[in-house]
């Protein structure tokens, strides 16, 4: 777990500084997920619809993560999905996310994590 001392982000488990490099593994991959003039998206699973909020209408992109990986305290996890999500924008289909657990979190205007978790990895 982490948390924030004095301005700097540390490990509880261990008491050790997290580094810069350990905190921004999340932005090694980025994908455009849609616009809207709404300022929603939606997450559709199993036949299911989940609205994914955004602060400002306009284009969004998400950080792809693949397994685990330390999420910044900022962002919240807002939905949760096993197998499979179609994002959907205000023009269709947009594109999709295949993994057996698949975590998404948000943070200000146009943060957007998704993180995808196999159990065979």
């Amino acid at each position: 777990m982490k948390k924030v001392i004095e301005g700097k982000l540390y490990n509880t488990q261990t008491a050790k500084k997290v580094t810069s490099s350990e905190s921004h593994d999340y932005k090694k991959k980025k994908d455009y997920i849609g616009a809207s003039d709404i300022a929603e998206l939606t997450l559709c699973c199993n036949g299911e619809k989940t609205p994914l909020h955004f602060g400002e209408d306009g284009t969004y992109h998400a950080y792809i993560v693949h397994g685990t990986c330390d999420i910044p305290l900022h962002y919240a996890k807002v939905a949760q999905f096993k197998d499979k999500i179609d994002i959907i924008d205000d023009d269709g289909f947009v594109t999709c996310y295949e993994a057996n657990v698949i975590r998404v979190y948000r943070a200000g205007e146009f943060g957007c994590i998704i993180q995808l978790l196999d159990n065979n990895k």
